[in-house]
């Protein structure tokens, strides 16, 4: 691959550039169900809190 150093202190997108990577911090998330029966049954037979 071929790389090229950006000096970003003279970068003509130096605002977009601060905007997405310190302004913007874009992330994602998801949410979802899932059966932990068998962990709690374990948890509880075993004594072992299974809390992260």
């Amino acid at each position: 691959m071929n790389y090229r150093i950006i000096d970003l202190e003279t970068y003509y997108r130096k605002g977009v550039f601060h905007h997405f990577s310190e302004d913007c911090k874009c992330s994602s998330s998801m949410t979802a169900r899932i059966d932990v029966t068998e962990l709690v049954q374990y948890s509880k037979e075993t004594g072992r809190n299974m809390a992260v």
